[in-house]
């Protein structure tokens, strides 16, 4: 059985007692962490066109010169477009690099 966690209505914050502050902190806090995954955004994934050449992250990550991890990351925050085939997550190089050429570039201290 789940139980649910309840705080305090805003209107009524300023009536919380000073010494149960920390406590309700602590509350919020787990909640947070409980629904965080709820609140990331899914990556967003396309199916595959018709044409293109599909390749692992390994070898987009050679071609790259990059980190397989590092592919990967990119694909799940979304900077990077990637293709669901099945299970496995497959890249168009020439959509990537492509996606590069149209993102802001950073400056590296």
């Amino acid at each position: 059985m789940m139980r649910l966690l309840t705080l305090p209505p805003v209107t009524e914050i300023d009536k919380v007692p000073t010494h149960e502050v920390p406590v309700e902190i602590i509350r919020l806090a787990a909640l947070l962490t409980a629904l965080g995954v709820r609140l990331t955004p899914p990556a967003i994934v396309s199916a595959p066109q018709p044409g293109l050449k599909l390749v692992t992250a390994e070898v987009l990550a050679g071609a790259l010169s990059m980190r397989t991890d590092r592919v990967y990351e990119l694909a799940r925050r979304g900077r990077i477009p990637c293709h669901k085939v099945g299970r496995a997550v497959r890249f168009d190089i020439e959509e990537v690099r492509a996606s590069f050429a149209h993102q802001p570039q950073t400056r590296q201290l």
